[in-house]
Parts: structure tokens; C-alpha cells; sequence
């Protein structure tokens, strides 16, 4: 068994959800615990906070990133992969408890551009509950006190890095897409049913387990069968069934052949 001090990545197994962006570092076989140094790109140097610290950021460059990004992307936007979607905001309106006149806050008013191509107005009561008669946002981060703010402006790409996904659903979604991720398949051995180089591989054989272990539950109106070439036909041309049109024949996964 590998040890803490051998695997980089040792103490990633205890987590139960992860974010996309770690998601995806992990999918690749690297390390989401990596950090690079802030640089000013005009200057050439480094960013320092409050403290004279060096700021950092999660490492994100390298190549094999961006398709599985775009492909958890699309999976979960497709609804095809379950996750708690986390979106950025930013309100119009904001005040100090503390600055008064007369006894009354003093309202900051911020004018802010709305850009119709990656935000969304939202009206304000959506998203707020009254407590003792201050508004507050429930909305990732912490809970800030909102009172006086008109509306929420809602950034329509959600945040990955704060989105996240439960990794018995990932790895559900990896197996059924026919990739096995070292990190998250510690014990697949190769020359498997899923190993296209082996000398017995079966594209049938290995897509009917596929499906198998992807559907959990049959579609609306359909039965686990029919549920199941749905997966097939959907799913099965990176299994090699595909014909020269690049689709499934539906002939070939009839009931009887499920």
C-alpha cells in the first residue's frame, strides 16, 4: 500500500466532493495542491499581500487540462453530471453599519456595468431572507450584510472553482465514459475489459458494462432495457460500434442483445 510519504496525492482520497477545477487537476494525474507565484505582467514582479507574502494561485497550465474542463463542463451543463452549481454575483448597492447621519446608514450606491453576454439581473428578494431586519445574501462566501441593495447582477458561467461534484458521481461519469483515471481507479489492472489494445477486447462487451454501471436507473416512461441501448446509442461510438456514419445502429442493441 502507498503511503502518505510516497503519494503526493494521498490525503485527496479523503474527500467525498471535490470542485470541477480540482476535479479535473486530479482526473489528469496531477496535484491540485500545487501553486504558482502572482507576477505583474507589466512590471515583472512579484505580488505581495498586506504581509509582504507572496501571493499565489492554483496551478492550472497544464496541457490536458482545458478538454477535461470543457468536457465536465458540458457534462454537467447537459445535466449529464450532478454537481452544486456555485455563480458569482455582485450587487449595486452596499452601506456601512457604521457611517451615519442623524442616525440613518449612509448608502454607498456603486454604478456598475451590467454586461448582457455574461450577466443576468436578478431581483433582489429572490435571494435574500429577512433576520432581525437585516437582508442577507445566501449566496456562497461568507454572509454579508445586504440591506439597501436593489439587485443582484448574476454572472451566467458559474464559478468552477467553487462548483462542485460528489466523487462517486465522477467516477461514475469517468467509468461510463470509458476512462479510469489512475487517481480515481487506484486498483484497475490493464489488459481489462475496458484496455481497446488487448488482444480480447470487445467493443460490445465492454460498452453492455459500461452501461450497466452508468444507468442507475431507468429513463421516464422507458424500461432498464430500452434505458439502456438509449446509453448505448448514445455513448457507444467511443466504444468502436459506431458505423460509417459515425452513429450507433439502433438494430444492433435491440432487448434480446440486452
Amino acid at each position: 500500500m502507498v503511503s502518505n510519504n510516497e503519494d503526493p496525492l494521498f490525503y485527496w482520497k479523503l474527500c467525498d466532493e471535490l470542485s470541477v477545477v480540482d476535479a479535473a487537476i486530479l482526473i489528469i494525474g496531477e496535484n491540485p495542491s500545487q501553486h504558482v507565484e502572482l507576477w505583474d505582467q507589466e512590471d515583472n514582479v512579484r505580488i505581495y499581500d498586506e504581509h509582504g507574502v507572496p501571493k499565489t494561485k492554483q496551478r492550472q497550465d497544464y496541457d490536458d487540462l482545458k478538454p477535461v474542463l470543457k468536457a465536465l463542463r458540458a457534462a454537467i451543463l447537459g445535466n449529464r453530471l450532478r454537481a452544486k452549481i456555485s455563480y458569482p454575483a455582485r450587487g449595486v448597492k452596499n452601506y456601512s453599519p457604521d457611517l451615519s447621519i442623524m442616525g440613518e446608514p449612509v448608502y454607498h450606491t456603486v454604478k456598475l456595468e451590467l454586461d448582457p453576454y455574461q450577466e443576468e439581473r436578478v431581483e433582489f428578494d429572490h435571494l435574500v431572507s429577512c433576520q432581525s431586519g437585516e437582508g442577507r445574501l445566501h449566496i456562497g462566501g461568507p454572509i454579508q450584510v445586504a440591506r439597501g441593495a436593489d439587485e443582484l447582477w448574476i454572472f451566467k458561467e458559474p464559478n468552477w472553482e467553487q462548483t462542485t461534484v460528489e466523487v462517486d458521481d465522477l467516477k461514475r461519469w469517468l467509468n461510463g465514459r470509458g476512462i479510469r483515471p489512475r487517481f480515481f481507479f487506484p486498483n484497475s489492472s490493464t489488459g481489462g475489459l475496458d484496455d481497446k489494445t488487448g488482444p480480447r477486447y470487445s467493443p460490445k462487451l465492454a460498452c453492455a458494462v459500461a452501461a450497466w454501471q452508468a444507468v442507475l436507473k431507468q429513463q421516464k416512461n422507458k424500461s432498464v432495457k430500452e434505458s439502456l441501448a438509449m446509453w448505448v446509442q448514445a455513448n457507444g461510438v467511443q466504444f468502436g460500434l459506431g458505423d460509417e456514419t459515425g452513429l450507433v445502429p439502433k438494430r444492433q442493441w435491440t432487448k434480446s442483445q440486452l
